[in-house]
């Protein structure tokens, strides 16, 4: 009987978010984002700076684009799809925090910002990664409250399962995923109950999570964006660089290009520029790293200074800004087309599909347009801190375990970040953290707060 209301309430709130994105959708058919999503389904295999898996999904839908007439038809499709995916999650989501007894003021108030808030509405008619993964740390929340619940005994196989998907998901879906899922299991290790068997669905999740690494070679280059600043800024600054260290960076890139390249707050416009040696790199990490040791000796102030004008926009309090932040461009057929240095998706502009009136498209548009903002990344890091102590203070310890992937995914970026301060790789704040401000009000501790009809049939005696 549970069960069978809370589907129906999923399916309910999900219609009703779905068919509230449907105008927006159709105004910026077949989708908003960067070009990077473009050339990443046309040369699938060619982009190592992208998740294997994401790849794969965005060519498919591309060839099968081709197959209808043109590729917008199949990004159109994936959009269509992931769309309905992130309204369902964001409902399920809703309906479980429901039934933690929280005042059901707030769960309308929740429906009410998901549905409207134009950053949400931006991101869901995209498929760039970052969505998929916000998706995924929102599906995670009542995972890990349930598992952290029952000290991750992981007694019910359908749970057990779920869980074991969600986090090879995270793994998969962004770079970064894997270390939030080795820091997350320092974390379930050692609150569990059972050991052994936890240890086991670990490990399983590891394997299955590294798999795409025996497919294609990661990007060497992508993991080192603030040591890469931070030789740069030393170059730039004109210090006195050893001999054989300045031959290395010659050949990573032309020390009179560096000079004229150099960002202080985006590494991209070294690791993209055209006279940059990715290959040599990636196929001289060692000399990579002695290089950046033997700087890092003479010139540690210099460093100190490259990461904190690279990173800061992730733990401090900074303003927004738009720059890859939000999306609001509709892709179009030309950029299909177009030489990738000379075409770029930014700005403002509606689909040039006549699906729905002119005017209705400048209504919709305009909207995403004028109001599409949040607060910023480091903010949003430092709310969620705050709630961390919260819980701690509270011991609510499965509240805590709830907000640990977004935490470890800011600190990935607090470690290196390729632009300072862009939203977009932070965006789960903004499906995740209203939910996370529910928690320290829920009441847990009833066993059908977990949305499963098992409960154990015996407690589990001693650890393992």
């Amino acid at each position: 009987m549970i069960k069978s209301v809370f589907r129906k309430d999923t399916t309910k709130i999900t219609l009703f978010i779905f068919i509230v994105l449907m105008p927006f959708y159709l105004t910026f058919f077949p989708g908003v984002g960067l070009q990077d999503e473009i050339y990443s389904s046309i040369k699938s295999t060619e982009m190592i700076n992208q998740p294997f898996l994401y790849n794969i999904i965005l060519n498919s839908f591309y060839r099968l684009g081709r197959y209808l007439g043109h590729p917008i038809f199949g990004m159109g499709l994936l959009v269509f799809i992931l769309m309905l995916i992130t309204a369902a999650a964001i409902s399920h989501v809703i309906v479980w925090i429901t039934r933690l007894e929280l005042n059901k003021f707030y769960s309308l108030l929740l429906i009410l910002y998901y549905s409207a808030t134009p950053i949400v509405i931006d991101y869901a008619i995209s498929p760039i990664k970052d969505r998929l993964f916000a998706v995924i740390l929102l599906l995670l929340i009542p995972v890990l409250y349930t598992q952290a619940t029952r000290h991750f005994v992981f007694y019910n196989k359908k749970e057990t399962m779920i869980f074991s998907f969600l986090m090879v998901a995270m793994c998969l879906a962004r770079t970064n995923g894997f270390y939030i899922f080795i820091l997350m299991s320092l974390v379930i290790f050692a609150l569990s109950r059972f050991k052994t068997k936890t240890f086991a669905v670990l490990c399983c999740i590891f394997i299955i999570g590294t798999l795409p690494n025996f497919f294609i070679a990661s990007d060497f280059t992508e993991s080192v964006a603030v040591p890469i600043q931070q030789i740069s800024r030393v170059v730039f600054l004109h210090r006195d660089i050893p001999e054989q260290e300045k031959t290395f960076i010659q050949t990573m890139m032309p020390i009179d290009k560096i000079e004229q390249k150099y960002n202080p707050a985006v590494s991209d416009s070294i690791k993209w520029d055209s006279s940059y040696n990715r290959s040599f790199v990636n196929q001289n990490k060692g000399a990579f790293l002695k290089t950046w040791l033997v700087l890092l000796k003479k010139y540690p102030q210099d460093y100190i200074v490259a990461w904190y004008n690279e990173t800061n926009g992730y733990w401090t309090v900074r303003p927004w800004i738009d720059r890859q932040s939000k999306m609001v461009h509709a892709y179009d057929r030309k950029i299909y087309t177009a030489n990738e240095k000379g075409y770029v998706n930014s700005g403002y502009a509606v689909s040039e599909e006549p699906l729905i009136p002119e005017k209705l498209k400048n209504i919709f548009g305009s909207y995403l347009s004028y109001y599409t903002f949040y607060l910023p990344s480091g903010v949003c890091f430092l709310v969620t801190v705050f709630l961390g102590f919260v819980f701690l203070l509270k011991k609510q310890i499965p509240s805590l375990v709830c907000i640990l992937p977004a935490i470890f995914s800011s600190l990935t970026f607090i470690m290196a970040a390729p632009i300072n301060g862009v939203f977009r790789y932070t965006f789960y704040y903004a499906l995740c953290l209203p939910v996370y401000i529910a928690l320290p009000f829920v009441k847990p501790g009833r066993p059908e707060h977990t949305l499963s009809s098992a409960e154990p049939k015996a407690s589990p005696s001693r650890s393992h």
